[in-house]
């Protein structure tokens, strides 16, 4: 079968470019055969004239695909300031849950792959909704920004914090087998609680805790969803057996006890 090319998008600048430069080149060639033409008659006298005028349109056509490609550039860091956006929480700027969407199924993916661990802690600020309604919700913005805040800076380059709703958050921690992440729970466990904040709203700064839960691929399940749904199970006892503290998935916790009595 006959195959069809595929078009092509042109940039604005190259199609500027090519055309001012075609009509360029129909302004000299015109001028080259009128002083052919004219050559030995005074007529001869405009060639000069044209040669200023194809100068100038050369002139034109630089700053013209100047202009353009600068204008391109500008168009492309709005396009990628937008993209970077869509991707982050406006009021925490942690990353949001769309691109947790994108992200995890390729963690998950990569750990299952290369047989390394992939960690998570779920994270939720404690009573939230009983400093919202005695400070009202700007005081609570205040408080997720500066837990998020405390979060993002106990945390490595290599992890990643999301915003997974309300006062939740949560952290992924590539390569992180189940000792590791408990260290780093606990880590931001204890910053959170060192954390004050201070509100227009309140005579004193507001101090916060968070439960945190914690699981790990491949103890834990074998997917992205088990993931998520072994540390939102951790976190549930976390918050159950009185708050302000780490609690392992139930599988994770007994793989670590049954490996210390070296059974």
């Amino acid at each position: 079968m006959p195959t069809r090319a595929r078009a092509t998008n042109l940039p604005l600048s190259s199609i500027v470019t090519l055309g001012v430069g075609g009509l360029l080149a129909i302004a000299a060639l015109c001028a080259a055969i009128a002083g052919w033409t004219l050559r030995g008659t005074g007529a001869a006298q405009l060639a000069p004239v044209l040669g200023v005028l194809v100068a100038a349109g050369a002139l034109l056509m630089f700053w013209t695909t100047r202009r353009v490609a600068e204008r391109e550039k500008a168009l492309r860091a709005e396009r990628e300031d937008a993209e970077r956006l869509a991707l982050r929480d406006a009021l925490t700027h942690a990353y949001n849950r769309r691109f947790l969407a994108e992200v995890l199924p390729k963690l998950a993916h990569q750990s299952a792959r290369c047989r390394t661990p992939l960690s998570a802690l779920m994270i939720d600020v404690d009573r939230f909704k009983r400093l919202n309604d005695r400070y009202g919700h700007p005081a609570g913005d205040r408080v997720l920004s500066a837990v998020a805040r405390c979060l993002a800076g106990q945390i490595r380059a290599s992890d990643t914090l999301v915003r997974y709703g309300g006062e939740e958050f949560l952290v992924l921690l590539p390569h992180t087998a189940l000792p590791g992440a408990l260290v780093i729970a606990e880590r931001v466990r204890e910053a959170v609680e060192r954390t004050r904040t201070a509100v227009p709203q309140a005579d004193h700064p507001l101090a916060v805790t968070i439960s945190v839960g914690v699981a790990t691929l491949p103890a834990d399940g074998a997917s992205a969803e088990d993931l998520l749904l072994a540390a939102d199970q951790a976190l549930f006892r976390a918050k159950g057996a009185g708050r302000n503290q780490v609690v392992a998935a139930a599988e994770a916790e007994a793989r670590m006890l049954a490996l210390a009595a070296g059974t």
